[in-house]
């Protein structure tokens, strides 16, 4: 959970001084009313090993082609990027049709 609530209002997570040190995307929308949430989570991120697209719309992802094609490309870097830090015997084989 990007946020949660307390008896002082909300803590967002990048209140935190702890980062995700792991590869991460992060997909948001320019409109999206939990665009505050989803911020917050990406910024807990180390931003070295964080990407974000914004799709520019609202809470449900857009099926024109252009985003579709953009988050499909983050999602594939996405996985090389996490793939390379997994050790050579633990990496998955790739399925030829993908």
């Amino acid at each position: 959970m990007a946020f949660r609530l307390d008896t002082k209002g909300p803590i967002l997570a990048d209140e935190r001084p702890e980062r995700i040190n792991l590869p991460t995307f992060h997909v948001v929308g320019a409109r999206d009313p939990a665009r505050l949430a989803s911020m917050s989570l990406y910024n807990l991120c180390n931003p070295r090993s964080a990407t974000l697209y914004d799709h520019g719309k609202g809470h449900t992802i857009p099926w024109a082609s252009s985003p579709t094609v953009e988050i499909a490309r983050g999602v594939r870097d996405l996985l090389q990027r996490a793939t390379s830090l997994v050790p050579l015997a633990f990496t998955l084989q790739r399925d030829p049709l993908i």
